[in-house]
């Protein structure tokens, strides 16, 4: 097994709640099998997407050339998004 903070993957969906409609962005860490960090929202927005991205990074704070396996939907797909991921992971 890969050691923490070395693969991680990104998901968006989207949760009912009693006021509604919630927008989740995850962060996960493949290796430790746990969240790491979330953006919630009103709307599914690329800020969302990057919002859970700058939560990983700031607090996991991960060694320099891996790899997003993030699915391709619009907010992870956008240029912003990717161009995070080969300075900082």
């Amino acid at each position: 097994m890969a050691a923490p903070n070395r693969v991680w993957a990104g998901a968006i969906t989207y949760v009912w709640t009693t006021k509604g409609w919630l927008d989740l962005a995850v962060v996960l860490d493949l290796s430790a099998r746990r969240v790491m960090a979330w953006g919630m929202g009103s709307r599914l927005t690329q800020a969302l997407a990057m919002a859970a991205l700058t939560m990983a990074v700031t607090h996991r704070r991960p060694a320099s050339g891996g790899g997003n396996p993030a699915d391709r939907g619009a907010p992870s797909a956008a240029t912003r998004y990717r161009g995070y991921w080969p300075h900082t992971v």
